[in-house]
C-alpha cells in the first residue's frame, strides 16, 4: 500500500471523505468484459492504470480525477475503466511490480521528465527507502538511453538481482546500502 493510500484511509490526508468511499490507487487486473467501442485491450490482457484519468501528456494542475481520491479507487473486485486510461502490463513484469505503477511509475516519470531536463553525460541517482520509485527509475533512465549514468541506492530492494543484471549489461554502477 503507498502511503498516500494508507493516509487517506486513516483520515490524514484529506478530511471529507464521503461513505462508501473505495480507497486504492495501485492496480494491476485482467480484463473480463470489454465495450463495443473498445479497441485497445481484449479478453485476457494484463493491465494497470494511470493514476490521474483522463491526463494524457502536460502539466498536472487538477487532481480532481485521481484514483483512490476524489475518483473511487480500486480496492474493488470489479472496477470500470475507459480504455483510454488504462496501459498493458508488460509481459517481464509480475502483478505485484506492475502494481506500483500508478504512483511509483508517476513519480518516477515526473523526476526523470517532469522538471528541468537531463543533459547527456548527467548522473541520475535513483534512490529511495523503499523499492518502488527505485524499481521504475532504473528501468526508465535505461530505456531513454541518453547518456545518463545511473547510480540506484535502495534500502530495501528485494528486486536488487533484477536491477543488478540491468545496470551491468548497461555499465552503471549498483549500489546497495
Amino acid at each position: 500500500l503507498n502511503y498516500r493510500d494508507y493516509a487517506i484511509t486513516v483520515g490524514n490526508y484529506i478530511s471529507d471523505i464521503r461513505e462508501g468511499f473505495v480507497p486504492g490507487s495501485d492496480i494491476a487486473g485482467e480484463v473480463i468484459a470489454v465495450g463495443s467501442s473498445a479497441t485497445k485491450f481484449k479478453i485476457g490482457d494484463r493491465v494497470t492504470a494511470l493514476f490521474v484519468q483522463n491526463h494524457l501528456y502536460g502539466d498536472h494542475v487538477d487532481g480532481g480525477q485521481a484514483l483512490g481520491f476524489p475518483l473511487d479507487g480500486v480496492l474493488q473486485e470489479y472496477r470500470v475503466f475507459d480504455e483510454i486510461n488504462l496501459l498493458k502490463i508488460p509481459g517481464h513484469l509480475t502483478d505485484e511490480e506492475a502494481t506500483c505503477f500508478p504512483i511509483a511509475g508517476l513519480t518516477a516519470w515526473s523526476a526523470l521528465f517532469g522538471g528541468r531536463a537531463f543533459k547527456p553525460g548527467e548522473i541520475v541517482l535513483c534512490q529511495g527507502k523503499h523499492r518502488r520509485h527505485v524499481a521504475f527509475c532504473v528501468p526508465l533512465v535505461a530505456h531513454v538511453r541518453h547518456g545518463w549514468g545511473i547510480y540506484m541506492c535502495s534500502g530495501l530492494c528485494p528486486c536488487r538481482w533484477r536491477h543488478g543484471e540491468l545496470l551491468l549489461r548497461r555499465r552503471c554502477i549498483f549500489l546497495h546500502v
